[in-house]
C-alpha cells in the first residue's frame, strides 16, 4: 500500500502516526545511514529540503509538542500536521529535488 493511502485511509491518524509514515517512505528513498539519524530540526528541514515551500520546520514548536509532550489538543492543528505529512509523501516521492546530504551539515 502507497504511504499516502496509509495516511489517508486511517481517518483516525495522529501527527506522530503520519509522520512516521513519512519516515517509513523518506527510508526508502533515500540513504538510509543519512535519514534514519536525523531528528527534530534536521529531520524538519531535510522534509522541507524536498518540496517547494516549506511546511515542516515552520511548526517545528507544534511538532515537539505532539512528538515529545502529551501532543496538541486542537483537532485543527492535529489535522494541519497530518495533511503537511500526506502532502510531503505525495510532492516529494519519488524525490524531484536533488538529494542533499546530511552528513556535511
Amino acid at each position: 500500500m502507497a504511504a499516502s493511502n496509509l495516511i489517508k485511509t486511517n481517518t483516525n491518524s495522529t501527527p506522530s502516526s503520519a509522520l512516521e509514515v513519512v519516515r517509513q517512505a523518506a527510508l526508502s528513498y533515500f540513504p538510509r545511514e543519512d535519514i534514519a539519524k536525523l531528528t527534530g530540526e534536521k529531520w524538519l528541514s531535510f522534509l522541507d529540503s524536498q518540496l517547494d515551500q516549506p511546511r515542516f520546520a515552520n511548526n517545528h514548536p507544534q511538532w515537539q509538542q505532539v512528538l515529545y509532550t502529551s501532543g496538541v489538543n486542537n483537532k485543527e492543528t492535529n489535522q494541519a500536521l497530518v495533511e503537511d505529512c500526506l502532502y510531503w509523501v505525495e510532492k516529494a516521492l519519488p524525490p524531484k529535488r536533488k538529494y542533499r546530504n546530511w552528513k556535511q551539515s
